[in-house]
């Protein structure tokens, strides 16, 4: 396959596609979509009747200097949209991508670097402790609003106090 000259795309994908160059796709490592739509199906489907449908069998290169360019082949009848050769703009696309279509050992291969993805919320400051506190639970409520605290900020609070009261 000759080079191929790939594409950045707007956010809206509706504003003109602007050349960001060229590469080489024999000379790129390919990754096919894992729920990919086949010619055959689509013959399948134009047997049928159902030959309207149309569908998009995507490829993702990762290129010799290390970029990430996707490949969206569309089938369906001749007044289709064209394919589009376009490149991502970050690495947390290709790994969305990657990952989706099942290809995590090439994340981890290719990616080494990529910081870990950390959950919703903030990170926990130290191991979890699950007290009842019966009928102090009134009292505590009322020093954290008092203070204008979380209600875990005001046990935390009312300990590190207490401990400093004792000489602990």
């Amino acid at each position: 396959m000759p080079r191929q000259m790939i594409y950045r795309y707007g956010e809206d994908r509706l504003s003109e596609a602007k050349v960001e160059g060229w590469f080489d796709p024999d000379r790129a490592q390919a990754f096919v979509e894992a729920n990919t739509v086949t010619d055959d199906d689509y013959a399948q489907w134009e047997r049928t009747g159902r030959g309207s449908i149309r569908g998009v069998r995507e490829t993702l290169f990762h290129t010799d200097s290390g970029q990430w360019v996707l490949h969206r082949h569309h089938l369906g009848p001749s007044d289709c949209s064209p394919s589009t050769w376009e490149l991502l703009p970050t690495d947390h696309q290709a790994v969305d991508w990657l990952t989706r279509n099942g290809y995590t050992e090439a994340v981890t291969r290719l990616l080494p670097d990529l910081p870990a993805e950390t959950g919703p919320g903030r990170p926990e400051i130290g191991g979890r402790v699950q007290v009842r506190l019966g009928d102090l639970l009134p009292q505590v409520d009322q020093y954290a609003d008092r203070h204008g605290i979380s209600r875990a900020e005001a046990v935390r609070t009312l300990i590190s106090a207490g401990l400093e009261h004792s000489g602990s």
